[in-house]
């Protein structure tokens, strides 16, 4: 991906329909063909089959520099792609980001000893909470 979702929203002409330095909805549009384009090309490599990729978010639009954290600008992507690996799924779970990294261990079967604050939302005794 060659932008970002923050101004001044460029990206290279002719990818999207929207031109560049227009706005946020130009950036989420590009930033879903960035994406869309990455996946398709890393499907054609030998190690797509067993790689696993993960998309997540920091903020959702309009919650940067705000003095009051409104939580509702908080609900943010968390994809895990792996066609070879994982059947697809949608959870809905309440959760944070620090969530991440033990589920995504949770889903690859790996056991480890951590200090993590978060928890696997697949786990049946996760109970919903949300930091931000």
């Amino acid at each position: 991906m060659t932008t970002s979702n923050h101004r001044p929203y460029t990206y290279p002409d002719g990818k999207i329909d929207i031109p560049s330095h227009t706005g946020r909805a130009g950036g989420v549009k590009y930033t879903d063909y960035a994406i869309d384009k990455f996946l398709q090309t890393a499907a054609s490599r030998p190690w797509f089959k067993n790689t696993v990729f993960v998309i997540v978010a920091d903020h959702n639009g309009g919650s940067a520099g705000k003095t009051s954290l409104p939580a509702w600008r908080y609900k943010i992507p968390f994809l895990i792609y792996a066609p070879n690996i994982i059947e697809p799924n949608t959870i809905s779970k309440i959760s944070s980001q620090i969530d991440l990294m033990p589920t995504l261990f949770s889903i690859m079967n790996w056991s480890y000893e951590s200090k993590f604050y978060g928890k696997d939302i697949l786990d049946e005794a996760f109970h919903e909470r949300a930091f931000i």
